[in-house]
Parts: C-alpha cells; sequence; structure tokens
C-alpha cells in the first residue's frame, strides 16, 4: 500500500507526486517502480509531468491515467535524446499494447506529432529572429 505521499495508479505504476511551487506549475510524478510497456523499460526515479494535455482536454484526455506508461516511456527517450519522431512512434506502440481504442491513440499520436512539429517550428522561428536582432543590431 503507498504512503500519504505516493500514489498507485492503475497498471501498476507507483509514483510520488511532486508539488509545483505555484498554480501555475504542474505537478510532477516521480516513478518509484521500473516500468515496462511493449518491451520499453522506463527505470524508478524518473519523473515525468504526465500528458501535457490542455487542460480543455482533461475529461477527454487525462494527464495522468491509464496510458501514463506510454507518456512515461515517450518522456523518458525525450530525455535521453533519441529524436521526437521515434520517441512519438514508440508512444503509439505503448498506446496499441495498453488497449487504448484506435481512435484515441490516432487523436494522442497526431496530438504528440504535431506538437513536435509546431515546437520545432517554433524554435526554428525563434532562432531566425535572434539572428536578423543580433545581425542587424534592432
Amino acid at each position: 500500500m503507498p504512503s500519504s505521499n505516493q500514489t498507485l495508479i492503475n497498471s501498476g505504476i507507483l509514483v510520488e507526486v511532486l508539488l509545483p511551487n505555484n498554480w501555475l506549475q504542474r505537478p510532477k510524478y516521480q516513478l518509484l517502480n521500473n516500468i515496462e510497456c511493449a518491451g520499453h523499460h522506463v527505470p524508478a526515479g524518473f519523473i515525468s509531468d504526465g500528458a501535457t494535455v490542455p487542460r480543455i482536454f482533461w475529461p477527454i484526455f487525462p494527464p495522468i491515467g491509464r496510458y501514463l506508461k506510454a507518456t512515461l516511456v515517450h518522456d523518458y527517450y525525450l530525455q535521453k535524446g533519441l529524436d521526437r519522431k521515434t520517441c512519438d512512434q514508440h508512444f503509439k506502440t505503448c498506446l496499441i499494447a495498453l488497449n487504448v481504442e484506435p481512435w484515441r491513440v490516432n487523436a494522442m499520436y497526431y496530438a504528440v506529432r504535431g506538437y513536435g512539429i509546431a515546437k520545432k517550428l517554433s524554435l526554428h522561428a525563434w532562432r531566425k529572429i535572434v539572428f536578423f536582432r543580433n545581425r542587424f543590431k534592432v
């Protein structure tokens, strides 16, 4: 049985909830046991913020839930430096292994892919702005 600062989430995931310093930040979850999903392993001690989902969609796609294993695999591989497309594919593989409904798998996979592409484009645009700003002393 988990202690008061630990939470047992379905699928045998034991986490410690790390509360944020202010209300704008989301809590983080420190994994207290090793997990495995579709042949992918995430070690105890890994820290994640769960699924990055806008609050309006939490009733349909909560940031933690039955697909937390897939989220942990995705975040773990991103932090290890794997390319985003590969991480996204591992995420999808885990969702399928967790028997998530096909419509939800596709919605979550394409949301993750879209977020990654938007983040990359945003970073590229920001670098251009900084480059021109520095070059022309704007």
